[in-house]
């Protein structure tokens, strides 16, 4: 009897110095509001409010503005993209994402097939996800072993932050509020851009190969749960080679439910100035994200059904048009 009590009050032990290591990781990491997957955000979302949810990497992010849609075809969206977001990690994050949503429609953006297996952002992509199996998950299949120990307990990450931890990262820590760009990351900078140049391709069958299964998983979840699949490539001044896009198309070719488009293939027909609204060779700045928006908001309509959600929360999306608008009526002044 004596054993089987020390057994479980070792146990308990385990549990409470986990729960507190949890605890205090969770307080440590420093807030996110940008430059990837608002999740503190992301759930302070009304359930079921949500028409269409993008994922895939910063092409997302820094491309597309969701008030922008709202604004001009009344389809709420949301942006869960992480940079260079790998496909095990987009997997887990729209298992994730769909605990709270169920959309109409989920977009992907196709860059992160071309990814190595670690891109140097995996804490980025781990470290803010909500507690559970999608998120160990995640870690245990996209994340490199050595980076284990910090993801599994985020304490030994971040323990040197404790002396620089604000009342006011701690306040928003625990009382987070709803993103006024529902995902969207606020990029003013412009570059002059020159030539076009090839960025990815298939180095490695055996990973794009890997990668195409997750990506089955994905289609064969969007079928179980009625939800429109759409991959798509994001407008970029630095490509994908051609041929890899070609290919993909026909791998995808027989998913169901799933449509393919090359959204970097018309960039003239948007407007986007090569002088002004580029931020990089691979993200368009607000300028441009603003441009690409509007054609998206059309083409999303035309070729979707997609009619929004009754009930929707209206001033908080009024407040979102009207915040990126005030944005960039300051950039303008």
């Amino acid at each position: 009897m004596k054993k089987k009590h020390w057994i479980a009050a070792s146990l308990a032990g385990v549990l409470l110095f986990l729960l507190c290591a949890g605890a205090a990781g969770a307080l440590l990491i420093p807030v996110r509001t940008f430059y990837g997957s608002t999740w503190d955000m992301y759930l302070q979302e009304p359930e079921n409010s949500i028409d269409v949810l993008f994922f895939g990497s910063s092409r997302v992010y820094c491309n597309i503005i969701p008030s922008i849609l709202w604004e001009d075809t009344g389809t709420t969206a949301y942006l869960m993209s992480g940079p260079s977001q790998t496909l095990p990690f987009t997997y887990y994050y729209i298992r994730e994402a769909l605990r709270t949503q169920h959309p109409k429609l989920i977009c992907f953006e196709v860059a992160g097939m071309f990814f190595d297996r670690y891109e140097d952002s995996t804490k980025s992509n781990i470290a803010y996800m909500p507690w559970g199996w999608n998120r160990l998950m995640a870690t245990f299949t996209g994340a490199e072993v050595e980076l284990w120990p910090d993801l599994l307990l985020p304490v030994l990450a971040y323990h040197d932050r404790w002396q620089n931890v604000s009342v006011q990262e701690l306040k928003d820590r625990l009382t987070p509020e709803t993103d006024p760009l529902a995902g969207y990351t606020w990029l003013t900078k412009s570059t002059v851009l020159k030539a076009p140049k090839m960025y990815r391709s298939i180095s490695d069958e055996g990973e794009y190969q890997r990668c195409l299964e997750y990506l089955r998983k994905i289609a064969a979840l969007c079928e179980k749960e009625d939800i429109q699949l759409l991959l798509f490539n994001a407008p970029s001044y630095n490509y994908v080679r051609p041929e890899d896009l070609d290919r993909l198309q026909q791998d995808t070719a027989g998913f169901p439910n799933t449509r393919y488009s090359d959204f970097n293939q018309d960039l003239d027909a948007y407007g986007i100035d090569h002088d002004t609204d580029w931020y990089d060779g691979l993200h368009l700045n607000c300028r441009g994200a603003e441009k690409f928006s509007h054609a998206l908001a059309v083409w999303l309509q035309d070729s979707f059904t997609i009619t929004p959600t009754e009930g929707e929360n209206e001033d908080l999306w009024q407040s979102r048009v009207d915040h990126f608008h005030a944005l960039m009526e300051g950039l303008e002044s």
